[in-house]
């Protein structure tokens, strides 16, 4: 009986270490702050995602549009890219967390333009990745139409 209690905890933690490999991801949360979000930013200053919703289903695809750009970026065998991958996970994830810890006005504040926000709480991981971004000659050599 006590290997059974002993193993419970060990299971649970192995379980959502392959949950957390498996595609569990920073958009989930930072779509979900969008989404929250979206009547008070009338558009987000990044691409893909002028307008998310509120619905279950925007956010599902608001999921799927940020999780198949990093894909995008990770596949390109520059490194330039990989790290603005790298980082527009960090900033989703920064995103999120403030979302979660702080409520739907500072989220906001994360997701607006920096330049029109006093103390933007994600302002350095936004700034990695836009310096990836322009390493990566503002992104063109990530894009699938480079020659």
């Amino acid at each position: 009986m006590k290997c059974t209690t002993l193993l419970r905890p060990l299971a649970a933690g192995l379980l959502l270490a392959l949950l957390a490999l498996t595609g569990c991801s920073n958009a989930r949360g930072f779509c979900t702050a969008a989404g929250e979000c979206d009547n008070e930013i009338a558009g987000f200053f990044f691409g893909g995602n002028d307008s998310v919703g509120s619905s279950d289903d925007s956010i599902e695809v608001c999921v799927a549009q940020q999780d198949g750009y990093l894909r995008a970026l990770r596949a390109n065998e520059e490194p330039e890219c990989s790290e603005a991958a790298a980082a527009w996970d960090a900033y989703m994830a920064c995103v999120a967390t403030v979302f979660a810890n702080e409520g739907v006005d500072e989220a906001c504040d994360a997701l607006a333009n920096p330049l029109a926000v006093d103390n933007h709480p994600c302002d350095g991981e936004l700034d990695d990745y836009q310096d990836a971004m322009r390493d990566a000659d503002d992104g063109r050599d990530c894009s699938q139409s480079e020659t």
